[in-house]
């Protein structure tokens, strides 16, 4: 029994049908220990064989580690005696391409494009540097037109990409760079990806080159504005997004365009428009100088669409001081309710609205009440924004104060009590004077006794707390504070 029966054999989970038939297809051997076989038969799919060590790199052996690539390989050694035959690389380069010349006006030639890498990459990148260099210029003839640039890109990314970049970056992308005039359509199409083998000069003067000839301008605007849209001018600009499908252009890109079309003189209308194609973008941020130019130059009514963006994007209160100094005032809260239903309706794990958006609740909408929130553990920022807003609450929030107040001293949070306390005289809260007494069980000293006197004087509340802030002075003249 040989080998390759053997094999089978020992593996009888492995169908002899398909291995006698990967077997009768063949192998290509680079002589460096790893052979290629079809994955599926057809060449524009392949598997790498280690030689040596019998493992392939297919789903099959890396679940099974056994495979009919392996019992393949093994009938091909059989088949020319004990041997693998090394593949001409040269030879088989050659006659790959020719065939693919062939077949350039075929309706199948991206089918033939797969079958050619498939074929060609093992070897394509091991070519003396002339013979790459002349590679590389028959490929970017053949396929230097818009139908087959993304062909060529996948000819460079196996043929050379996968083995080393830097070295990719001396071949092909100098190559090319070189040829740009005569081979634009290859370029361009490595231009585009984003790990664009040329580096941020080549970059540079490819693009400028073309946005300084309003004929290429013309052809290749609508290739290269999803990435470098930017690079062209303002009137380009407008005219490419009129016809672009927005989802394909980044959010970061089209900020810059938008910033950029309210220089002067400034694209109210164009500015005005493009974010109404833009209303569902959830992640895009406007410029604040801009909107307010937009707001000062007599758009105010308009700017309906612009407000629902700024306001999706509030994520804390600042946030809402900066948006509300550039946007019509009585458009705030319409939208801000709009981005509130939305939330609660949107996600079924919706457990309520965050501190920041129960302060600007209160800061903005006369309906807020706080009996409908839970204000259990909330922020003593959030406490005092209400006791701000709704006065009439303030005695029952005082409450709540007191007691996190208390809570921040027990666990010797000084700081964090001040601020506590500093919200109870503002707010008028007598008994802030007993606090002030109690400086023998928490251990007040001299820097409280500035420090509430500067509150007591700051909200007008000094009359209240001055016997209690006496009794802290003369205590604390006395020694008896640390």
């Amino acid at each position: 029994m040989g080998e390759f029966e053997t094999y089978l054999a020992q593996h009888p989970q492995i169908s002899k049908k398909r291995a006698e038939d990967l077997r009768k297809n063949g192998c290509m051997y680079t002589g460096k220990g790893f052979a290629y076989l079809t994955k599926n038969l057809n060449w524009d799919t392949t598997v790498r064989v280690d030689v040596d060590d019998l493992t392939c790199e297919c789903g099959v052996y890396n679940t099974k580690r056994a495979c009919p690539h392996i019992a393949a390989l093994i009938g091909i050694k059989e088949d020319n005696g004990g041997k693998i035959p090394v593949t001409d690389s040269r030879k088989i380069i050659q006659e790959e391409l020719d065939r693919l010349k062939k077949e350039k006006d075929s309706s199948y030639f991206s089918w033939h494009i797969a079958h050619f890498v498939g074929r060609v990459s093992p070897f394509a990148y091991d070519l003396p540097a002339k013979e790459k260099k002349q590679f590389i210029l028959e490929m970017a003839e053949l396929l230097n037109s818009k139908v087959y640039m993304d062909n060529f890109f996948k000819v460079c990314e196996n043929c050379f990409f996968n083995y080393d970049w830097r070295e990719s970056k001396k071949t092909v992308g100098s190559i090319l760079f070189e040829n740009r005039q005569k081979y634009r359509w290859p370029v361009i199409s490595l231009l585009k990806q984003s790990y664009s083998i040329f580096d941020d000069e080549q970059r540079r003067i490819i693009v400028q080159e073309i946005v300084a000839d309003e004929e290429l301008t013309e052809q290749f605007l609508p290739v290269l504005g999803q990435d470098y849209i930017i690079d062209f001018s303002r009137e380009k600009q407008v005219e490419y997004f009129k016809a672009a499908d927005m989802k394909t252009v980044s959010s970061s890109r089209i900020e810059k365009v938008l910033h950029g079309w309210m220089e002067d003189p400034p694209l109210y209308e164009e500015y005005l428009s493009m974010v109404e194609r833009l209303k569902d973008e959830k992640y895009m941020d406007l410029n604040l100088e801009d909107v307010k130019k937009l707001r000062d130059a007599g758009y105010g009514d308009r700017m309906g669409t612009v407000v629902q963006m700024l306001v999706r994007r509030i994520r804390s209160v600042e946030d809402y001081k900066r948006v509300m100094k550039c946007i019509p005032q009585e458009m705030f809260l319409p939208a801000w309710k709009n981005r509130r239903k939305e939330e609660a309706s949107q996600y079924w794990y919706y457990s309520g609205p965050s501190e920041y958006e129960i302060q600007i609740d209160f800061l903005v909408d006369p309906e807020a009440k706080p009996e409908n929130y839970d204000l259990e553990d909330k922020s003593v920022e959030v406490l005092d924004t209400i006791m701000q807003t709704r006065p009439e609450y303030a005695k029952e929030l005082c409450n709540q104060v007191r007691k996190d107040y208390r809570y921040q001293l027990k666990f010797s949070k000084p700081n964090k009590s001040r601020e506590y306390l500093l919200v109870l005289a503002r707010n008028g809260d007598s008994i802030a004077s007993k606090y002030v007494s109690d400086e023998a069980e928490y251990d007040r000293n001299g820097d409280d006794l500035v420090y509430l006197t500067a509150i007591g004087m700051h909200f007008d509340t000094l009359p209240k707390i001055a016997p209690e802030l006496k009794k802290v002075e003369g205590s604390h003249a006395a020694g008896q504070n640390r």
